[in-house]
Order: C-alpha cells, then sequence, then structure tokens
C-alpha cells in the first residue's frame, strides 16, 4: 500500500477536526475521540480489504473512505451537541458535504471521488441501498464493518468505565434502565438488526449493538469480533433473563456458521 500518497489527506483531517473546539473540557474529549476513531476506522478497513483480497490502489480508496468517514461528526456535535442523527443531521450526509465544500477529494480521480463518496454516504444508513456500482457497493460494506469494529470497542470502554467518567452523548443519551423494547426482541429473534425507531433505554441499544452481527459483511470482521472478545463484554453488562439468553445463543449460533463457513456477503 502507498502509505505516502495518503499523508496529505491525513494532514487535512487534522487541520479540520482541529479546527473545532469546545471549552467544557468532558465536550470537547467527545471531539478528539471521534478524531482518534476516524482514524483507527482507516486501519480498521485496510485490515478487512486486505483479507478480503483487495490491493494497490483499492486499499488507498478503502483508508481514505475510513479516514473521512465520520468527518460530518464534528460539525453535527459543536451545533446539537449530540450524535444521535434522528434529532440533528445525518452525519454521513453532511460529511460528504463538507468533503464537496472544501475539494478536500480533487487528487482523486473522478471516479474513485464517487466510491469514497457513496461509502461515507451511506455507512451510517440502516440498510445499504440498491442501485450502488459494484465497487460503491463493496466500498461501503468494507466501511460498514470497520467502523462497527471500532465503536464496539468505544462503546464496551463507556460500558466499563466509572459512571462519573461516561459520557451519554456516545450511548445517544438514552436512559440506563433495565427495561427492553419487545420490538427490538422480536427483530433480533427473527434473524433482523434492531430499528433504532424502537431504542428507549441504555440496555435496548446494548441489544441493537449484538444485533449489528446481522449486519457485517465479512467473516473476517466476525473473527475479529470473537477473538477480541467485544461480543461477550457486551452480553455481560445486560441483565440475565430467558429473553437475553435466548438473543445471544441465537446470534453466536450465527456468528459461529458464517466462521466456521467463511460465509461473505460482499
Amino acid at each position: 500500500m502507498q502509505q505516502h500518497s495518503l499523508e496529505p489527506l491525513y494532514q487535512w483531517f487534522d487541520h479540520y477536526a482541529g479546527t473545532f473546539r469546545l471549552d467544557e473540557p468532558q465536550q470537547h474529549s467527545i471531539l478528539l475521540l471521534k478524531a482518534d476513531h476516524s482514524k483507527r476506522v482507516a486501519a480498521e478497513i485496510v485490515m478487512i480489504a486486505q483479507d478480503c483480497g483487495l490491493h494497490g490502489r483499492e486499499l488507498v480508496l478503502a483508508e481514505a473512505s475510513g479516514l473521512l468517514h465520520d468527518v460530518g461528526r464534528f460539525e453535527q456535535f459543536v451545533r446539537f451537541r449530540t450524535f444521535n442523527d434522528r434529532i440533528s443531521v445525518n452525519h454521513g450526509q453532511l460529511g460528504v458535504k463538507v468533503l464537496h465544500d472544501t475539494e478536500t477529494l480533487k487528487s482523486f480521480l473522478p471516479e474513485e471521488r464517487e466510491v469514497i463518496v457513496e461509502a461515507i454516504s451511506h455507512h451510517n444508513s440502516l440498510r445499504i441501498p440498491d442501485g450502488l456500482g459494484k465497487k460503491s457497493s463493496l466500498m461501503t460494506k468494507l466501511l460498514r464493518d470497520a467502523d462497527k469494529l471500532d465503536i464496539y470497542r468505544i462503546l464496551i470502554d463507556q460500558y466499563l468505565a466509572d459512571s462519573k467518567e461516561r459520557n451519554s452523548s456516545v450511548h445517544l443519551g438514552v436512559a440506563d434502565s433495565d427495561a427492553l423494547s419487545p420490538e427490538i426482541i422480536a427483530q433480533l429473534m427473527r434473524g433482523e438488526i434492531g430499528d433504532y425507531r424502537h431504542l428507549k433505554t441504555l440496555n435496548d441499544f446494548k441489544l441493537l449493538q449484538l444485533g449489528w452481527v446481522y449486519d457485517i459483511n465479512c467473516s473476517f470482521t466476525l473473527r475479529c469480533l470473537m477473538e477480541r472478545g467485544y461480543f461477550e463484554k457486551i452480553y455481560a453488562t445486560l441483565p440475565r433473563s430467558e429473553t437475553t439468553e435466548m438473543i445471544y445463543a441465537r446470534l453466536q449460533s450465527y456468528i459461529h456458521d458464517r466462521i466456521t463457513r467463511h460465509i461473505d456477503t460482499i
């Protein structure tokens, strides 16, 4: 991979992210968290893409997509003090606007810009829309996998942190309650990803995260998820009940089958 070809992009990203500052230290730390997250996703997507057989310029586009996927988060948080797209703005679409307005991707070929923009635009969609080109669809799937891997890590750190050190913005500020949404439970038991419209509590949010496995495209990503213990760690923070045990068992069976049979959906 030609890492040096992306140095100007990293420099632009650092400068752009650095233009957003908040006086309250805990609030500003969230912006720093997002900058670090973006760079980790850039590393994760390259690793996943390599396992899927991508090489050369494809890896450059993957890394660029990972680095820039959350560029809309900075303006979103400064304007609205939330990462909840439903009550603020679609951060994927906002990120595309930022890249267009700043001409950040001008060094890429038009067809390469399209792949990066499509991936960023749809990385946070509930589902990938039909009609994307083959390269855009592939990049979007890789980006969604890489993004989830690091979000798992971030959220687990939050769940295991002392209550005084947690930041509600990371988990959308939902209530910390033992209650579980019947709608989300039903969706996961049907083998579907959970719908954020039914999200009411922090435990609902955790169930949604467990259900993300139904939206992971590469068996390699699932192996990383299990090897790092992310799946078990989130489950360990949920209240024990027959319902949560059934959901966990179903998801484990699904993951095991995908990994054993090397099933990819790219």
